[in-house]
């Protein structure tokens, strides 16, 4: 059976192609009853129209680019999951890229996405990202920076320091002057304000000057790193994200420390897997899914024609406690 064309609706509706194409598009009013006549036909027909057509007659290819540096960090994928309904049920298909944090295949992604045509893009970029590049995106496409911003686009953040704040306040409460931070790459934005939100927090309550590392945002990294940090002795261990703050306890696990009788920990982000370690984790949550959700809402904002200035959106943290902290 040979598939429906647009010239079959408009022989079915007795309306030219280009009233087809006008209902199809909302690019011209066309009188209620002519409209309601050629949807009526084009539910009957099951007409589903080419994106490449839609594409040639829009100058839109309906498509979005989304780049994030680690596909693995659970995260990132709540992130991608909840962009990508968001878009669905817009009519947008997402396009995506694992840059794996190595900023040679996050440019490489990104020249292809300009190329590709993408209607718009999400970008969560690498340490060493192009700016450049980035700013020359953003002057072609509507873009969103996530988590980590860049350059004048609109952005999707966490509040990073007041969560290591509130991460600090907790374990002092339960009693803990020697905290540590085990933190992530501090060449990105989101590292370096969890680092200020930590040192602020520590000079309020002046506690003793904490052993501090960093290091990349994995389980390996909050491993390796915590088996050095560890013989300082803290008492308690502020993670970057929830991945090192996994690798801590297998840090502490190795290191014959009970968890949390003779060592604290707390992560960052509040990943799903989170309440699923032993002993579960306390973490500070920060939404990916509502990050995910007001990237969605201020990209189709711009697709739909907002041309203001560059949009800041913060989502605001909160500590989840579970059973990694403890009294001293």
């Amino acid at each position: 059976m040979s598939k429906t064309t647009i010239a079959d609706v408009a022989r079915a509706a007795e309306v030219s192609t280009g009233t087809v194409s006008h209902v199809l598009s909302g690019a011209r009013n066309v009188r209620p009853e002519t409209r309601a006549r050629v949807e009526r036909v084009i539910a009957e027909l099951c007409y589903r129209p080419s994106t490449i057509a839609r594409a040639l007659t829009s100058r839109r290819t309906r498509t979005v680019g989304m780049i994030v540096p680690d596909v693995t960090n659970p995260f990132f994928a709540d992130l991608i999951w909840q962009v990508e309904r968001a878009l669905t049920d817009a009519d947008y298909a997402l396009i995506f890229g694992n840059s794996a944090n190595d900023p040679e295949r996050e440019r490489s992604y990104l020249e292809g996405l300009l190329q590709r045509g993408v209607d718009a893009a999400v970008l969560v970029v690498t340490a060493d990202t192009d700016e450049s590049l980035l700013r020359r995106i953003a002057e072609e496409i509507p873009t969103v920076h996530v988590d980590r911003p860049a350059g004048a686009a609109d952005a999707v953040v966490g509040d990073n320091a007041a969560g290591t704040a509130v991460a600090v306040d907790h374990l002092v409460a339960l009693g803990h002057r020697r905290i540590a931070l085990v933190n992530g790459d501090e060449r990105l934005p989101t590292a370096r304000e969890r680092r200020a939100g930590f040192d602020a927090a520590a000079a309020r309550h002046g506690l003793e000057a904490a052993a501090h590392t960093a290091g990349p945002f994995t389980l390996e990294s909050g491993q390796r790193l915590a088996l050095r940090l560890l013989e300082y002795g803290p008492t308690a261990v502020l993670a970057g994200n929830d991945l090192i703050a996994m690798g801590v306890l297998n840090a502490a696990s190795e290191r014959g420390l009970r968890v949390p009788a003779e060592l604290s920990v707390v992560g960052y982000d509040d990943i799903a897997y989170a309440a699923f370690t032993s002993p579960p984790l306390t973490t500070v949550r920060q939404p990916g899914g509502e990050m995910g959700t007001e990237t969605a809402r201020l990209l189709l904002s711009r697709l739909d024609g907002y041309d203001g200035d560059p949009r800041r959106v913060v989502v605001h943290p909160e500590l989840v406690v579970r059973a990694s902290t403890g009294r001293v």
